[in-house]
């Protein structure tokens, strides 16, 4: 039995909130969305639009359209546990959200948030 991610010992739905990078879309992350559904096939996964073709605006503001986002996806159902997978800028974004407060409806519910090279250290730390 697989534990974690895809345990459904509680009742209720798990939502997985996958949020792109710069210049992204919804599709970036459909990698990860295909092996989710291959390995963990209770989980809800959800590909973020909200900032598609915005990611050159403040950072505050893709938080708040995605915590809109999330809050209207998360409004169905008996959803019982909310986790994010996030790629670059992504990860700034959903900690904008959480930071800013556009992600309080669902804190409660919150399970896990994995970023995927975010730049949560600024970008002067980078090798490049």
């Amino acid at each position: 039995r697989k534990e974690g991610l895809g345990d459904s010992s509680s009742s209720g739905i798990h939502v997985l909130i996958c949020v792109h990078g710069f210049q992204g879309n919804q599709y970036d992350l459909r990698v990860w969305r295909h092996f989710i559904a291959s390995e963990f096939p209770d989980v809800v996964v959800i590909m973020s639009a909200s900032n598609e073709g915005h990611t050159f605006e403040d950072v505050s503001e893709m938080g708040r359209r995605l915590g809109d986002e999330v809050a209207g996806a998360c409004r169905r159902g008996r959803i019982t546990r909310v986790s994010f997978l996030a790629h670059s800028l992504g990860g700034l974004i959903v900690r904008a959200a959480l930071a800013g407060g556009w992600l309080d409806s669902i804190r409660s519910r919150l399970h896990s948030f994995i970023s995927l090279g975010s730049p949560h250290m600024g970008y002067s730390f980078s090798n490049n």
